[in-house]
């Protein structure tokens, strides 16, 4: 286990998947507590409190005796792939104006085309994608964008729905696994 945070707020089961492996600054809104585990040295046995990174909610361990080789906190390992990028591809030419004539059940039109990279060698991480938001802009109301299935496919991701928020005027698909 890398790390325990505790949240005052509810978080849903996609935010909590595309902010998993984040590394986090302690100041974010919402975050009560945030348990790294990763004071003192490994294979010590004199560290004796956990620190809460975002605020002042230390705590004791309770039934872990720091026995130095087995029982100790952990060097903290940050995951996250810093070095892919997303970019235009040559599918689709943006923005797409989304023709009335697109009124009937089935009906299909690519409306944004992209390629995601993963540099693979600045970090030595492997590229891993669990959400895209994309922000959506023009003359449509959102009452007609609300009335659109939106769907997202490509190499590891096949017919996913997203969900338009109007608020944030944005498109998320959620729950993905590309790599």
């Amino acid at each position: 286990m890398r790390d325990v945070r505790f949240w005052s707020d509810t978080r849903s089961a996609a935010e909590v998947l595309a902010n998993k492996d984040a590394t986090l600054t302690g100041a974010e809104s919402g975050l009560f507590a945030w348990y790294t585990f990763d004071q003192g040295a490994g294979g010590g046995t004199s560290t004796r409190t956990i620190i809460d990174s975002a605020g002042s909610n230390d705590a004791e361990p309770l039934n872990f005796t720091m026995g130095g080789t087995v029982s100790n906190f952990v060097p903290f390992v940050d995951n996250t792939d810093l070095d892919a990028s997303l970019t235009a591809a040559a599918g689709v030419a943006e923005p797409v104006a989304i023709p009335t004539s697109v009124d009937t059940v089935g009906e299909s039109l690519d409306v944004f085309d992209f390629t995601l990279t993963d540099g693979g060698t600045a970090d030595a991480l492997a590229l891993g994608v669990s959400q895209v938001v994309v922000n959506v802009s023009g003359t449509a109301t959102d009452a007609q964008r609300s009335q659109v299935t939106w769907r997202l496919n490509g190499p590891d991701a096949s017919n996913v729905t997203g969900t338009y928020s109007a608020g944030a005027d944005t498109l998320t698909f959620s729950s993905l696994s590309i790599s």
